[in-house]
């Protein structure tokens, strides 16, 4: 229970509400190392739609997150890699 206001500040609220008991960073974890690996492999589509995900699910509270505080550079760097070959 100690872990809910610090969950609250960091992921958000639409990750914890009421008496619901969610560990957010298990999934925001899972979600952003899929999505590394996705970019090493040249999946860069399902890398963007994993980095969106993430940031739609935290925010800006990423960037209190180490080892994912680079998840908005990654973002932006993919989406113009595919503006540049000629994707939406």
């Amino acid at each position: 229970e100690e872990a809910i206001p610090l969950a609250r500040r960091i992921a958000g609220p639409q990750i914890i509400r009421g008496d619901q008991r969610v560990l957010p960073f298990v999934q925001q974890d899972r979600i952003y190392w899929t999505a590394r690996a996705q970019e090493d492999v040249g999946a860069l589509d399902e890398a963007i739609l994993g980095y969106e995900r993430l940031q739609g699910m935290a925010g800006d509270g990423l960037r209190q997150i180490p080892w994912m505080a680079d998840t908005a550079e990654r973002l932006a760097r993919l989406k113009e890699a595919g503006a540049s070959r000629g994707e939406p």
